[in-house]
């Protein structure tokens, strides 16, 4: 009887000690989620990562210079990701654009806004080494360019004008 008594006491014990384990970059991911959300930003997880969505860091129409406020927002965000917890994070800065133009142009608009955000980060001391810049034109947009009529959505069109920062997890 004690015999049995001890094996459930071990089992229970092993279920609570890997209940209680979670992965450092969970863990992290949570920790980032949360002191941004404190500074009015929205962030999803994915496997990849954890992905900053920048509701007000918006491009105007054809341009990829970051307003005053734009670059307020983003110190905020580098201050964060300096933090212990994730400055040994790789980071990709992804750039977006609606479907008005080109697509050579909406290519090279792309790339100017995102590595317009890369530099910001890197003026408020984020490693360069650090940070993959990408771009993607109007290839994967967040919101329709167009209503359903087939009409202008400059809504649908200002969302998808950003730049989207991933703070890659650490590979397993």
């Amino acid at each position: 009887m004690k015999k049995i008594v001890k094996i459930v006491f071990l089992i229970s014990l092993l279920v609570m000690v890997s209940a209680c384990k979670t992965t450092p970059e969970v863990t992290d991911n949570q920790r980032l989620a949360q002191s941004l959300a404190a500074i009015g930003l929205e962030t999803s997880e994915t496997e990849r990562g954890l992905i900053i969505h920048f509701p007000d860091i918006n491009f105007e129409y054809a341009s990829s210079d970051l307003k005053p406020e734009a670059l307020d927002i983003l110190h905020l965000v580098a201050d964060r990701l300096n933090n212990d917890y994730v400055s040994d994070r790789q980071l990709a800065v992804e750039g977006h654009t609606d479907s008005r133009g080109s697509e050579e142009y909406n290519i090279n608009l792309s790339k100017s806004r995102s590595e317009a955000v890369a530099d910001a980060l890197i003026d408020r001391n984020i490693a360069s080494d650090r940070i993959q810049v990408a771009w993607f034109g109007e290839a994967a947009p967040i919101a329709s360019n167009d209503n359903v009529d087939g009409s202008d959505n400059p809504e649908g069109r200002a969302k998808n004008r950003r730049v989207e920062i991933i703070v890659i997890n650490a590979k397993k």
